[in-house]
């Protein structure tokens, strides 16, 4: 988000749903700056309908998917367990792009505590998510690893349930480190004032410059290099980038015979690795201006519409977890087809 002690008068327009008649209709103070640019508020709204659309989409489709999974003995083992909780906090994200653009369309009143309640909601995901690919990862790392000595062996074995029990205590650290890495977030007198910006399309929070953390007066700047990009972000896809390059090359050393299958079983994680990508742009273009003082009407416009591309393509990423799983794995297919005719089909033939 946006958050610098911009010094640039605020428009005080309500609503942004139709934009042919908020370009054809504003009236603007004379004072401050000149409306959206064309290209922005284009970008701004096409971005906000997809992911509105993609958000309810990816609800539904990842509750499907975490439903199926509880459903079946998949949910006994550690990969299994790993999808579900990627699978929730996607959808909390997803949710989380809803409340943004009501924000946006004052159907939610922007304030100190309503812009805490998205953070809350936005970056602590961000969080669980990268760092339980991270353990996704190192997962299929040793399951193509020793893929000829366990992959015969039954989720009641001894090896499964260890691994199973391991991976658990892996996420609940991660859960744990995620409230204390994001804890600061949670308390909104940080800001002492919080809006949004008509001319970037973005919210703008007014650090309180008087809020101390236990003894020492809080550093924003400092919180947001080693929260926001360094272990929400940076430190997250460098580590999954680095474990996909040690899983390719375990794969080489299988026979031809198991390389087929086992790319099959791991395409979901690459396909998801890649995608998470997306949000390296976003998070550097975001933090430019969340302490930007650039006074470039036209560099920050195109800024801000890169940053709208990203995040459309980031709220793409959370959407299509449910989706990919599915096109993955033929079990998980046939789960939701004999879902889908028990509960709907079959009650609407009798």
């Amino acid at each position: 988000m946006n958050n610098h002690e911009d010094d640039e008068t605020q428009s005080q327009i309500p609503l942004l749903n139709h934009s042919s008649w908020y370009l054809s209709n504003t009236y603007f103070h004379p004072d401050e700056h000149l409306p959206p640019d064309h290209s922005l508020l284009i970008v701004f709204e096409s971005v906000r309908i997809l992911t509105c659309i993609c958000a309810v989409l990816g609800v539904l489709t990842n509750l499907a998917l975490v439903g199926i999974i509880a459903k079946t003995s998949f949910r006994h083992v550690s990969y299994g367990l790993l999808i579900i909780i990627i699978a929730l906090f996607d959808s909390i994200r997803l949710l989380s792009a809803i409340y943004y653009y009501l924000l946006f369309a004052n159907v939610v009143q922007i304030s100190a505590i309503t812009e805490t309640i998205y953070l809350a909601t936005n970056r602590y995901p961000i969080f669980v998510v990268n760092w339980c690919k991270v353990l996704m990862a190192i997962e299929r790392l040793l399951t193509v690893r020793y893929w000829e000595h366990h992959t015969h062996l039954d989720w009641r074995s001894k090896h499964k349930r260890k691994q199973y029990r391991r991976f658990a205590y892996a996420i609940i650290f991660v859960l744990f480190a995620g409230l204390l890495s994001q804890h600061p977030n949670y308390l909104y007198k940080r800001y002492q004032s919080v809006r949004i910006n008509y001319n970037r399309l973005m919210i703008v929070n007014k650090h309180n410059e008087n809020f101390y953390y236990g003894y020492h007066r809080f550093n924003s700047n400092l919180f947001g290099i080693m929260s926001y990009l360094i272990l929400d972000i940076a430190l997250p896809i460098l580590s999954v980038l680095i474990v996909n390059i040690l899983l390719l090359r375990e794969i080489r050393k299988l026979p031809s015979s198991l390389q087929i299958k086992v790319k099959e079983s791991i395409a979901i994680l690459f396909f998801l690795s890649f995608l998470s990508m997306t949000i390296i742009p976003r998070a550097l273009i975001g933090y430019y201006n969340y302490y930007s003082s650039n006074k470039d009407y036209i560099v920050l416009t195109r800024v801000v519409i890169f940053y709208y591309v990203c995040l459309g393509l980031e709220y793409f990423n959370h959407g299509i977890t449910g989706c990919a799983c599915f096109l993955s794995s033929a079990l998980l297919r046939s789960e939701l087809k004999n879902m889908i005719w028990t509960k709907y089909m079959a009650a609407n033939v009798h």
